[in-house]
């Protein structure tokens, strides 16, 4: 599927760092047939609902995994507190009204719809977050969530652009998933995201510098594997 590329943005060198060292996990995510079949309209709906239920229940942990970090934050990052713990606030108001409004449309036909649990993948990703904000250094924690935001911003951006060139989807669903996390104010959370994440970088010793790379790379991989949990509907192995 050709893609117009467009320019990826980072905050600094650091950032480029872990970008560059994602590149092949990256490279796969925009081949995922999840995101491709969203583009042509053939991803069935109940992929894409089984998706959206997961990450609602994703959203809930990442948005208490942020006010964490928020609220750990060393003195020299004060400053980002208030911008942490806004975007917990965001994590449950902007995309959780978006996924509440396909929830509720799905259940008019058929209330168990509301009725779901984690997914393996779902709790594993979850659970990871969790744990670095809770026990890591604050450094550590906060590269470990940027993926979230960084590659959900380079999906929209490089799935929007392909709509440009090609249409947009056939499926209401999945254009206004993509104008979502394609549009200016996700990017704007995402480049805030970055530069906290810059800044901690920047000051880090070499081994946590380290840390914060392998922490982004994993969290990248597990944003594979949760398109790919929903491209499978993928619950529990047993």
């Amino acid at each position: 599927m050709p893609l117009k590329k467009y320019e990826v943005k980072s905050a600094g060198d650091f950032t480029k760092g872990l970008w560059d060292r994602a590149a092949s996990v990256v490279g796969a995510i925009e081949e995922h047939p999840f995101l491709k079949k969203m583009l042509d309209g053939t991803l069935p709906i109940s992929c894409f609902q089984f998706y959206i239920k997961q990450d609602a229940l994703y959203l809930a942990d990442f948005s208490r995994g942020l006010a964490l970090l928020g609220a750990r934050a060393p003195p020299e990052f004060t400053e980002r507190t208030v911008t942490l713990l806004g975007f917990a606030k965001e994590a449950i108001t902007v995309e959780a009204k978006m996924h509440g409004t396909w929830l509720k449309e799905w259940s008019s036909t058929d209330p168990e719809e509301l009725k779901f649990t984690a997914s393996s993948a779902t709790t594993l990703y979850t659970s990871y977050i969790l744990n670095k904000a809770a026990t890591d250094t604050w450094e550590v924690a906060c590269a470990a969530f940027l993926p979230c935001f960084w590659v959900y911003y380079h999906v929209g951006k490089f799935m929007y652009a392909y709509t440009e060139e090609h249409g947009q989807s056939p499926d209401p669903h999945y254009q206004k998933w993509i104008n979502q996390y394609a549009g200016d104010e996700f990017e704007a959370s995402v480049l805030k995201m970055m530069d906290i994440v810059e800044s901690a970088g920047a000051s880090a010793n070499p081994q946590v510098k380290k840390r914060m790379e392998e922490a982004f790379v994993l969290g990248c991989k597990m944003e594979w594997m949760f398109w790919q949990a929903g491209h499978d509907k993928s619950f529990w192995p047993v």
